[in-house]
């Protein structure tokens, strides 16, 4: 699974913060959710989020990243919530800091002389959502802030800083002294430039780096990290604010942006302000290695494939395609068909899979189809291919070549109405390069198979129950409409 966004929290408030700003999020799996955000350019984004929060520290953050990374192959990456800020910089309580530059503090190497910084200054590589941030400097984006502000002693309402080259601090200690190492550091270092410091940001620079995974930071002030933080009448009074300035932000910034692309380059990392080049394409989009751009290419790599499998599981509208010489028949080796799912030659979906395959000057009925349906399956239970009969729509048309083997594959092919079956194009799928995708097919076939029901032994009829909904038994009164290939 791709998606576009992932958006980071360390803390739930922040999470939650995030939450309320995303339309109709829905549960995914452990802990993930997932939303469709709508953006100006007309289209939808999917934006990922981590519901509990990873928690504070950059360890935390840098391994749910790199988990999140490795499923769900985000294409952008934001870290959203709470910092502090360095006031005598001209931070105030509630603005938003968008930087280009996160600094990890904490590692050093000590000597009995002097403590040494050994880290470089890490830069945030997704130069687009810094472009658009700047741009909307000077609207009103604030009123999308649903806390309500605690005071206007500085501010009527909050600024998003970002200045050029701005830096701020990341590291595992949270700062509540004006004097600390640390904080003497950063502004020894950048001056002006440093504008806070965070938790986070280094976690995710370090994980977003060995696949070049843009990523950004937006966080909005809760104090100045001082001793004044911990003053018990001070103390979160502008938490819940700062994570919902946070998050409104990073809301409009990803509807705002448009959308990333990717270039498969290996040699390229560069930034062009509204692009972003990847140096590759991430391995969930290289799953298709064969394109088949309708059936008669494919017909010799099925024969030559077939022969080296040793069973296939097909599943197809009428199965008109398995009529192929050594496709299915045991005699010649070269396939072992050894289950066949085909739609019942009873069911209601077959007027309508006639009607999406005719084409002007030349209809397909139902009967027809009818008759290929029963023809093939006679031809396969002449090969002792169990044979099943689903009274519903397939879906896609597809086939697995030893499926509980690790060298299994399939095709996949895709319908398209008022084309020629002949000319449907469709593509290969490997167990080998992408076993999740693999997985649904297996899933999709057993499925078929369980809710299917035999055919009669005179391949006219099933043999359902009586009160099933299944309208095969019908057929026997029509006979002359089926005439089989003996």
């Amino acid at each position: 699974m791709n998606v576009d966004y992932f958006v980071l929290t360390a803390l739930p408030d922040e999470s939650e913060a995030l939450f309320k700003h995303l339309p109709e999020p829905r549960d995914l799996t452990e802990g993930y959710w997932i939303s469709d955000l709508e953006t100006e350019q007309g289209g939808f984004r999917s934006v990922l989020i981590y519901r509990p929060g990873c928690g504070q520290g950059t360890n935390a953050a840098n391994s749910r990243t790199s988990y999140t990374i490795t499923k769900y192959h985000p294409c952008v990456v934001l870290l959203t919530g709470i910092a502090g800020g360095f006031d005598e910089h001209g931070v105030c309580l509630g603005d938003v800091l968008v930087h280009g530059f996160i600094e990890p503090y904490e590692l050093a190497k000590v000597t009995p002389e002097k403590r040494e910084r050994r880290h470089p200054t890490e830069s945030v590589t997704a130069g687009p959502v810094i472009e658009v941030a700047k741009a909307i400097r000077s609207t009103e984006w604030y009123k999308g802030i649903k806390k309500s502000r605690p005071n206007n002693r500085e501010r009527a309402f909050p600024e998003i800083l970002w200045r050029d080259r701005g830096v701020v601090g990341s590291g595992d200690k949270n700062l509540a002294n004006r004097n600390s190492p640390e904080r003497r550091y950063l502004q020894k270092k950048h001056k002006e430039r440093a504008l806070g410091f965070e938790m986070e940001g280094a976690g995710v620079a370090s994980a977003c780096k060995p696949t070049a995974t843009p990523y950004a930071v937006v966080k909005a002030v809760q104090d100045n990290g001082t001793i004044d933080k911990d003053d018990p009448s001070l103390k979160d009074e502008w938490r819940e604010y700062a994570a919902d300035a946070a998050a409104t932000l990073a809301t409009q910034l990803m509807q705002k942006c448009s959308f990333f692309d990717r270039k498969a380059s290996d040699s390229e990392a560069g930034m062009e302000i509204g692009k972003i080049h990847r140096p590759s394409l991430p391995k969930r989009l290289a799953v298709i290695e064969e394109f088949y751009c309708d059936r008669e290419g494919l017909r010799i790599e099925v024969v030559k494939r077939s022969k080296q499998g040793h069973e296939v599981w097909a599943a197809f509208h009428t199965g008109i395609f398995v009529d192929e010489p050594g496709f299915y028949s045991r005699k010649t080796g070269e396939a072992k068909l050894t289950k066949l799912v085909l739609v019942c030659p009873g069911s209601r979906f077959l007027l309508q899979y006639s009607r999406m395959v005719a084409r002007e000057k030349e209809k397909v009925t139902t009967e027809y189809m009818r008759n290929v349906i029963v023809t093939i399956t006679g031809k396969a239970k002449d090969t002792k291919a169990s044979v099943r009969w689903f009274d519903g729509p397939v879906g896609v048309s597809f086939w697995l070549v030893d499926a509980e083997h690790e060298d299994g594959w399939g095709y996949v092919e895709v319908p398209i109405a008022a084309i020629k079956s002949l000319e449907w194009p469709g593509f290969i799928i490997k167990k080998s390069t992408d076993r999740q995708l693999y997985q649904k097919f297996v899933d999709s076939f057993d499925s078929l198979w369980k809710n299917s029901h035999r055919p009669h032994a005179n391949t006219k009829v099933c043999d359902c129950p009586k009160d099933a909904r299944c309208e095969a038994r019908q057929l026997a009164k029509r006979e002359q409409a089926f005439r089989s290939d003996s």
